[in-house]
């Protein structure tokens, strides 16, 4: 069960990782789309706002609850929408 943990742990934190590498990297292809920079502004506001939210929030629940639990489902919840992120930029939705 802990190795289990622990592989799924790292598979979660690397798909965190590479959506943030991602995000840095696409910022100039899209600002040669004309997209107005103040725009990417306020998705990066989007972006940290609510990361640091939830981190406030599932730190908390982290405190009262097993650690583990709440570590592998925060982490399942950002890889899915940073999934979601990605079929909707696929398909230009």
């Amino acid at each position: 069960l802990q190795c289990i943990t622990f592989i799924l742990a790292y598979y979660f934190w690397m798909t965190v990782h590479i959506q943030r590498e991602f995000w840095a990297m696409s910022k100039k292809a899209m600002l040669t789309q004309h997209l107005d920079i103040a725009f990417l502004g306020s998705l990066d506001t989007i972006l940290f706002l609510s990361y640091s939210c939830f981190q406030f929030f599932f730190g908390s629940i982290g405190d009262r609850y097993n650690k583990k639990v709440v570590l592998a489902s925060s982490f399942t919840i950002q890889a899915a929408a940073y999934m979601m992120l990605g079929v909707a930029g696929t398909y230009q939705w």
